[in-house]
């Protein structure tokens, strides 16, 4: 069991940094790495005061295996589902060798809910992070297969862009001036593979929506923050954009991204 320390886990992001060596796999690491320690941090807090080596953690998008190695320092029992595309990658399977961490494909959609696993193997927590917002599919069942792997008492951990965003208010807003539409650029539609497009991103009241209209009764708790960088560039449309962050920084429901935890009150 360990308690949250900030330095720790700076040393444990820097030492997870160092392994990551290849072009895409490092590009992804150094984007999302602030996201990690949010993450990581929230995670640690909730579970304060726990044996660390008993909770059962499934992450669903577990791609380049960089939050399950960061959460296994800590003595989590860590489980990866992702495609194929990457868990057959010969850098995620040695990681997850080296790591001791069981990787697994899911083989089916995750439309249809199955995932691999038996009846008895239950989680106490469930990360599903950005990867609501790529969902193109009626979540029905998906959702019912994810509830089915929580022990009791267990939660879902998910973080998504917030819709309200005034950074991406002010974006649309520019497209819809400019007479470009809104939603997915054609760009994003033509070119990027399908599970990589932001089909619907998402408010809070809308994600408490989303649930009822499933028909699941859980309990939510959502927070704001931001983990990319505030300056991304000096084109016109980023220093526009930083201009924006910087009004959201005190308004909280402004920013850009949805820290959630989903507590289901009835399976």
């Amino acid at each position: 069991m360990k308690k949250f320390d900030k330095d720790i886990l700076k040393r444990n992001l820097d030492l997870v940094e160092v392994k990551t060596i290849e072009n895409e796999d490092l590009a992804y690491w150094l984007y999302h790495r602030t996201r990690y320690q949010q993450t990581v941090q929230s995670i640690l807090k909730e579970f304060e005061g726990r044996d660390f080596s008993k909770i059962r953690i499934l992450d669903i998008g577990s791609h380049y295996l960089h939050l399950p190695i960061i959460l296994k320092k800590y003595d989590f029992d860590l489980y990866g589902l992702d495609i194929n595309t990457f868990t057959d990658l010969n850098l995620v399977q040695r990681r997850a060798k080296e790591e001791n961490i069981d990787n697994r494909t899911i083989h089916s959609d995750l439309e249809d809910g199955k995932f691999p696993f038996e009846k008895n193997e239950k989680f106490d927590l469930i990360l599903f992070t950005e990867t609501l917002e790529h969902l193109s599919f009626q979540p029905h069942k998906m959702w019912e297969g994810i509830f089915k792997l929580l022990k009791k008492e267990g939660k879902v951990y998910i973080t998504t862009p917030n819709s309200l965003s005034l950074r991406r208010i002010a974006y649309q807003l520019f497209r819809i001036l400019n007479f470009e539409g809104y939603g997915p650029t054609l760009e994003d539609l033509l070119v990027k593979p399908s599970y990589a497009l932001h089909w619907k991103e998402y408010s809070p009241k809308e994600i408490r929506k989303y649930f009822e209209i499933l028909g699941h009764k859980v309990g939510l708790c959502v927070n704001y923050y931001r983990y990319k960088k505030l300056i991304r560039s000096f084109s016109p449309l980023d220093v526009i954009g930083m201009f924006f962050n910087l009004i959201a920084l005190p308004i909280k429901p402004f920013r850009e991204e949805l820290e959630i935890w989903v507590t289901l009150k009835e399976q």
